[in-house]
This record gives structure tokens, sequence and C-alpha cells, in this order.
């Protein structure tokens, strides 16, 4: 019988642990829920997650890009922010390409073909002239710019600009009262060491005669002499025979004559010859001479060897207030 009653319980125990093992319905349903929430909650995270990354993503792509336009947008920020002139009552400098932006004249148009001309000029030069020829020749336009437009703005603060009057107001107006800008010409450049000599032809305006503008420059000190004065000197008209060069002084053989208005003579003018003739006039090989070219509009400086082949010639004599002769030029007379 014992053994009986041992399977008996037994199979009791068996049902009841299969009962333990096996779910019901609502927990079958229970679980499901919470793995399915879980499930949710887990795709909840992935999606932050991603959206975290790709927001992170796009920002660092944004600062990327910002780093590199940057730079290049400052200048327009500038522009646009600034009116012309604004960043010089700052003490800012200008920039070179702004400093020729005033307004393109025909004063301003001849400038920029001197300009050509004399770096044309200077094309030969070895590389280290070159550069301290270059940066003169640009000193002298922005200097002439200057002037030309009254904007002393345009002048460069770190280079030293010589000349003859008391102020840049003063020089800037003698230059608008006297020079036609739009008339400008290169007359004589002649360079040695880092010296460079050059004179330019204007047109007076209130003469209507050719005269010039002369300038000496010095790269390696960075220096503009300006020797142009518009002092008013008193001329004489000559007509010149001979010279004679004895070293460094020179004996001119001419006759004083001055031009009459008369309306009977073929070109509408005599020439009187002063009574007392012939004479002869020492002077220093160092007062310029300057002689006329083909087109009788530009003048070109040359020595005093040069007169002689051209011989002769009428001239003009300038003088200073104290009669002392301070150059002399060609006179043309139809």
């Amino acid at each position: 019988m014992k053994p009986f009653d041992e399977r008996t319980n037994y199979d009791e125990d068996l049902q009841s642990m299969k009962k333990k093992i096996q779910l019901s319905d609502k927990e079958h349903l229970t679980i499901f829920h919470q793995l399915n929430k879980k499930m949710e909650q887990e795709s909840a995270k992935r999606t932050t997650f991603s959206k975290k990354k790709y927001y992170f993503s796009f920002t660092l792509a944004f600062i990327i890009l910002g780093i590199l336009i940057l730079p290049t947008s400052i200048p327009l920020i500038n522009q646009w922010s600034a009116p012309n002139g604004s960043s010089l009552e700052q003490g800012v400098k200008p920039s070179d390409e702004n400093k020729t932006t005033n307004s393109v004249d025909e004063g301003h148009h001849q400038l920029d073909q001197i300009r050509n001309k004399l770096q044309d000029l200077g094309n030969t030069l070895e590389e280290r002239e070159h550069i301290g020829y270059t940066h003169s020749i640009d000193q002298l336009f922005q200097y002439l710019l200057a002037i030309h437009f009254g904007d002393k703005s345009l002048l460069d603060e770190g280079y030293s600009y010589q000349h003859k009057f008391t102020s840049i107001e003063e020089l800037v107006s003698s230059y608008q009262n006297y020079v036609d800008f739009s008339r400008l010409e290169l007359n004589t450049m002649a360079h040695e060491g880092s010296e460079i000599e050059i004179i330019l032809n204007y047109i007076n305006k209130e003469t209507g005669n050719v005269d010039f503008l002369q300038f000496h420059l010095d790269y390696r000190l960075h220096q503009l002499t300006d020797l142009t004065s518009f002092e008013q000197l008193s001329s004489k008209t000559a007509f010149l025979e001979e010279i004679h060069i004895v070293g460094e002084m020179i004996q001119l053989h001419m006759t004083y004559v001055e031009k009459v208005d008369d309306d009977s003579a073929p070109n509408g003018f005599r020439i009187e010859v002063s009574e007392e003739g012939i004479i002869t006039l020492p002077l220093s090989t160092e007062v310029p001479f300057h002689m006329l070219e083909d087109d009788v509009s530009l003048l070109k400086k040359v020595n005093w060897t040069e007169v002689t082949e051209f011989l002769p010639a009428y001239i003009q004599l300038h003088e200073n207030e104290n009669g002392e002769v301070v150059y002399i030029k060609e006179f043309y007379l139809p």
C-alpha cells in the first residue's frame, strides 16, 4: 500500500508544479504589456538619441561653415555698416583699393596714364630696385591724386612729403588754381641709385602756357620732395643764337626781343628787337632748360649740350624777384 500512496503524492506534486510553470491568460497579457512598454521606451530613447545626434552634427557643420565664410565677410560688413571716410575719422587708414575710388574724371585718368608710363620705364630694373622704384611712383600718384581731389586722407601716413608751401591746404589750393590735371603729360624721368627725378608738363589755367611740375623721390629715405613753385616769376623773351659751355658755366649769346600784337602783321603780331643788341649772359649749367617736343604743348628737359643742336631758337627766361634766372624754356612762335 505504501508504494501506491507515494505514487499518488508524486502525481499531485507534479500537477502542482505544472500549474506554477504554465501561466494563465491574464498573466500572459500582463507580461505582454510590460514587454511592449519596455520596447516602446527603448525605441523612444533611440529616437531621442538620433535627434540629438542630428542636431549636434548640423550645429557642428554650421560652425565650420561660419569659420570658412567669416574672414571674407568682415570687409563687406565694415563696408555696409559705415559710410565712406568714417573709418578715417576713427584713425584707420583706408585700403589702397579705396584710395583711388573718389571718382574717375579726366584728371584721374591722366594721372593713371602717367603712372603706367613711369612704371613701364622701370621694367628693366633689377628686382630690388624695381620694388623701391614702383613704390615711389605709387607714392607720387597718391600725392597728386590727393591734391587733385583735395583729400589728404589719400596720403600715406608713413611716408615723408616735402613741399614749398606753408600747409597742405595752401598746397592743394595752389595746384587747383594753376594746374589743369586733365592735360598733364610726362616730361622727363631720370633715375640714379635710389633717387628719381620726374618732371610733368601742365597747362597753366591762368596764362594758358605750358609749364612744369618737378619732383624728387628717394626710395631709400621713403621721401617725396615737390620742387614746384607757383610764385609769379617774371619772364623775358630772347632769340638765342649760340651757347658756349665752359666747365660748369655756360654763356648764352642772345638778343632780347618782345612780341607785340599787330593786326596788320601776317600772324597778328610782330617781333621787336631790343636796342642793346646781342648780349652774353653767364649762367650755371644747373639752370634747367626745357625744350619743346614736336607737339608744341609738351616740354622736355634736356642738357645744355643737346640745346646746341637746335639753335637758333626763341626762349623764355624766368626770373625770381631777385632777378636770378630760375629756368629757361623754348618759346614757340608760329
